[in-house]
């Protein structure tokens, strides 16, 4: 299939398919199919990828008109910063894998919402998801600090995410690295010389050592050691990353700030749950 493109994100027979198999699991198998449209995520495109809205309205003999809506993304634009990256490392394929491939393994039995189900999926072209905004989850305001009970939320749902990996491997009697290796490689700083993650690596290490000059309860001499153990604690960084020989090793998401963390609220407006999204880094 050629690339897709903003005009062409979706086919039909795969729209319907989509749409299709979210009823399927909502136990609605009569139904017809009124319309359904896909529209343009305005504000958000060209940097982890182009964002969609698929819409579709069914009726069935037992219930009301009934909406339901997907989350569809493909690559970036070749015009984003982050589209030679993902030409060099594959970041969107490698959530394709993972959705497709590694979370119907490692995550089954994972609590409802814990991440997107996802609905469609091909190579390293696009991906549908469910929706979840109309499921009452939604996006923070990423300049604000979580509070504890925001981190509460998070701690829990990650307790949940990385034992499925260590029950995975008690279960089935496999490595998780070995079983999908294909996608547990590290995306954002691999072990290269040369490269876009090793050049963004460099730059972060150097923008921090520079601040620390404006810490002004620091003097020159702690300020310079300060400056010495961050550069040799960002010595051989890649090799941190690689997969421990003596300890237990998880699925980790790899890329986990407030944009990527949806959360729901209870009634009396603190967070009782929260959804993890956006696995290009994991």
């Amino acid at each position: 299939m050629k690339t897709r493109t903003k005009d062409n994100v979706l086919k039909d027979e795969e729209c319907l398919q989509i749409i299709k198999k979210r009823l399927s699991r909502d136990k609605m198998e009569d139904y017809s199919l009124v319309k359904y449209e896909l529209i343009p995520i305005d504000g958000s495109s060209g940097f982890m990828g182009q964002y969609f809205t698929l819409k579709a309205t069914v009726t069935s003999p037992s219930s009301d008109t009934k909406n339901i809506n997907f989350f569809a993304k493909i690559p970036p634009l070749q015009t984003s910063p982050l589209f030679e990256f993902n030409i060099e490392h594959g970041s969107f394929k490698k959530e394709v894998d993972l959705y497709t491939k590694v979370f119907p393994e490692v995550l089954r039995g994972l609590e409802q919402y814990n991440i997107p189900e996802c609905f469609f999926a091909y190579g390293g072209d696009v991906i549908v998801l469910e929706d979840m905004f109309p499921e009452g989850y939604t996006m923070i305001n990423k300049h604000i600090p979580f509070d504890l009970n925001h981190c509460r939320v998070v701690m829990k749902t990650l307790a949940n995410f990385h034992a499925k990996s260590l029950i995975f491997e008690e279960r089935d009697k496999k490595k998780i690295h070995d079983e999908f290796s294909h996608c547990m490689h590290e995306t954002l700083f691999p072990d290269k010389e040369e490269g876009r993650g090793r050049k963004m690596f460099t730059a972060a290490v150097r923008g921090v050592v520079s601040m620390i000059d404006l810490l002004g309860e620091l003097n020159d001499a702690e300020k310079m050691k300060f400056k010495e153990t961050l550069v040799e604690l960002s010595q051989n960084h890649a090799k941190k990353l690689l997969p421990s020989m003596r300890y237990k090793n998880v699925l980790c998401h790899g890329d986990l700030w407030a944009n990527n963390i949806l959360f729901k609220y209870g009634d009396e407006g603190r967070p009782d749950a929260c959804c993890l999204i956006d696995f290009q880094l994991a």
